[in-house]
């Protein structure tokens, strides 16, 4: 239904990516969706069709350059939308790739979520930031790849 909405659009990638998006990684109730767009913005139209679908703007969620998306229900989604090609998109394609080809850090990532929600972190915000330490490892790992 997200690729509907902006099905207009020049450039669109709609992605399934994190943890969720591998086979044996740990899910935590949510879907993360990637949507890769030429121009991250949003029209008044599209504003009006994802709020239709059930989604909730939240803004950047704390990230320039990003808009965020939060549907709840009986399948929960994170929606970002950001430029199509740039760091934001790169970096979460790489994280999930990461994760893909690397068993051991899938694990230990999965076994980080599954940890948080038993602590009772279950509401988006207070997740989010108790996983901020793994994200930001993840991704020092993928620039120390770059660099060899």
């Amino acid at each position: 239904m997200l690729n509907q909405v902006f099905a207009h659009r020049t450039i669109l990638y709609v992605r399934h990516i994190g943890a969720t998006a591998l086979p044996y990684g740990t899910a935590n109730g949510v879907i993360d969706i990637l949507i890769e767009l030429s121009k991250p913005h949003v029209t008044a139209q599209e504003y009006e069709q994802l709020e239709r679908l059930g989604y909730q703007f939240c803004g950047n969620a704390g990230v320039k350059g990003r808009l965020y998306w939060i549907k709840d229900g009986e399948v929960r989604c994170h929606v970002q939308i950001v430029k199509a090609g740039g760091r934001l998109a790169k970096a979460a394609v790489e994280v999930t790739n990461l994760l893909a080809s690397r068993d051991d850090l899938l694990q230990e990532y999965s076994a980080m979520k599954r940890k948080l929600v038993a602590r009772g972190l279950d509401d988006w915000a207070s997740y989010t930031e108790a996983k901020r330490p793994a994200m930001e490892n993840l991704l020092r790992r993928l620039r120390m790849r770059r660099v060899y």
